[in-house]
């Protein structure tokens, strides 16, 4: 009778522990959520505070960009940049821009009459006769300042694949 009734003791004392750690495991892993969670909640909480203080301060942003942009325009007049000496210089970037790779010289600006005259000189060479001719075309197309083209010599480069040119010009406008 003995080995029955502890083998019934056993069976139910092992059951008894195997209940008591799942439900001891399951208490420890729903602590630990939810400490996670709490953790998770105040970093959510430290963000909305944060994002709250930028708020504010994402709210002054224009009027401090739209006071730093009239402060800008009170240094630089509008009328002072759209001068035709500007407009000239400002062509003469252009042309460095089209002709990359060529050099670009010009003389001081010659006042006469009503026109405000810089002669160009632009040397370099090219492969594509095509690509030459459009970008001169395109300049000879500027309504303003005009570009009048006094000569253009070609030469051939070394090798037949090349050629060289030589383009002196005079960039004009009208004074304001």
């Amino acid at each position: 009778m003995t080995i029955p009734f502890f083998k019934r003791i056993d069976l139910k004392f092992t059951i008894f522990y195997i209940c008591s750690i799942l439900i001891l495991t399951g208490v420890i892993i729903a602590i630990s959520l939810a400490i996670r969670h709490k953790q998770a909640l105040a970093e959510d909480i430290i963000s909305l505070q944060n994002i709250k203080s930028n708020l504010v301060k994402m709210k002054n942003a224009p009027e401090i960009i739209n006071a730093a942009l009239e402060d800008i325009k009170k240094a630089i007049p509008e009328k002072d940049i759209k001068t035709p000496e500007v407009l000239v210089f400002a062509a003469v970037d252009e042309l460095k821009a089209k002709f990359e790779g060529s050099d670009v010289s010009f003389t001081a600006i010659e006042n006469k009459g009503v026109e405000i005259i810089m002669p160009v000189t632009i040397k370099g060479s090219f492969d594509d006769y095509t690509d030459f001719t459009n970008k001169v075309g395109n300049l000879q197309a500027w309504k303003t300042p005009f570009f009048v083209i006094d000569s253009i010599s070609l030469t051939e480069g070394k090798g037949n694949t090349s050629v060289a040119f030589e383009l002196k010009a005079r960039i004009r406008t009208i004074k304001g």
